[in-house]
């Protein structure tokens, strides 16, 4: 499980920070502590430069920002008060992190080492739950600093020990909690169709590295469940939050079985959207590449407004050919998704 610390200060020796950086030591077995120490790079909030990640104009400091969020199971956070109100370099923090997807459902402990901290802690919980952050309960927990030293002194006190513990109790209770099931997004007589998410990190690993995904689509370098978690935020996560689709992770209905990927991509190489699907080879020969590829073609037309699709295949893959055959595409001529790519067969249809 992996936590990111974010302190709400920048002084050097405030005790915030140092709070979180004694709090990797507390950390229970298997929950790993990250300190975020880029909160005095963010620039003013600028709802104009509020962009998705991709996007150049989105500041590099945002972007590091709101990656380190999204990469992190849980957040911890220590924030002094100011003036009856959180620091205005940790709401800055925050208001980077509205308008992206990162937050909404993430579990949030926060941690005050100030008795008279009453009313930054509110205003800080109440900012966090308008972000949809799953604030744990128990939030604020008391980490009292005052007057005990620093360092060895601070990390062995026990009640500071014992408020850090039970933030990090806390957090691992919902980290462990089920979320409620994603929503499909489709739905055929046989499968379902839903938004891939980092959880899906395992079944991507191993679908990315079958024999015939590596020879038919390609290598996309994979081979760690960290590698699968990043292709999926910087791929299908990553194209929900830009253009409203992606690929999803089809699953049979029956038995809730996942079957493979099916979407709408939109590569920079092409002006058109495509469809594109992958299917464990379990489950080839059962019609499912069609019927999910179908659905996901309506799905682009109706919901999206597309006015073309596209589809790419390798030559010599004929069970692809096949199946944009069947959807009505036609083949109209050979294409490279880059320059030093191999070349792929472009077939399209009017919709």
């Amino acid at each position: 499980m992996r936590v990111l610390a974010i302190s709400g200060s920048l002084r050097a020796s405030s005790s915030n920070t140092l709070l979180l950086t004694l709090a990797a030591g507390l950390a229970p077995e298997g929950v790993e502590v990250t300190l975020y120490r880029g909160l005095g790079d963010l620039p003013h909030f600028n709802p104009d430069l509020d962009r998705v990640l991709d996007d150049p104009a989105l500041p590099e400091a945002v972007r590091y920002l709101r990656r380190r969020v999204a990469a992190a199971d849980a957040l911890l956070i220590s924030s002094p008060e100011y003036a009856h109100g959180v620091p205005g370099s940790l709401k800055n923090a925050l208001d980077w992190l509205v308008g992206g997807s990162e937050i909404p459902g993430k579990p949030v402990a926060l941690v005050n080492t100030s008795p008279r901290a009453t009313h930054a802690q509110a205003s800080l919980a109440e900012t966090l739950r308008t972000m949809s952050a799953d604030l744990v309960a128990g939030s604020p927990f008391a980490a009292l600093m005052a007057g005990k030293g620093d360092g060895e002194a601070l990390a062995a006190d026990p009640e500071v020990a014992v408020a850090v513990r039970a933030a990090f109790a806390a957090l691992v209770r919902a980290c462990r909690t089920p979320h409620a099931p994603a929503t499909n997004v489709i739905e055929t007589e046989r499968l379902a169709l839903r938004r891939l998410t980092e959880d899906d990190a395992e079944f991507m690993l191993g679908l990315l590295n079958e024999p015939s995904f590596l020879s038919n689509i390609g290598d996309r370098g994979v081979r760690t469940v960290e590698d699968a978690r990043a292709y999926l935020l910087a791929g299908p996560i990553a194209s929900y939050e830009k253009f409203g689709f992606g690929m999803y992770l089809a699953t049979r209905r029956e038995d809730g079985a996942p079957v493979g990927i099916c979407g709408l991509v939109k590569r920079d190489a092409l002006e058109d959207v495509d469809v594109g699907y992958a299917l464990l080879p379990a489950f080839w020969s059962c019609g499912y590449a069609l019927e999910s590829a179908a659905a996901v073609v309506a799905h682009g037309k109706r919901d999206f407004g597309l006015k073309r699709i596209a589809g790419i295949v390798q030559p010599g893959n004929q069970a692809s050919i096949r199946v944009l055959e069947k959807l009505g595409l036609a083949f109209e001529r050979m294409v490279r998704l880059s320059e030093d790519g191999p070349e792929s067969m472009l077939y399209a249809a009017e919709l």
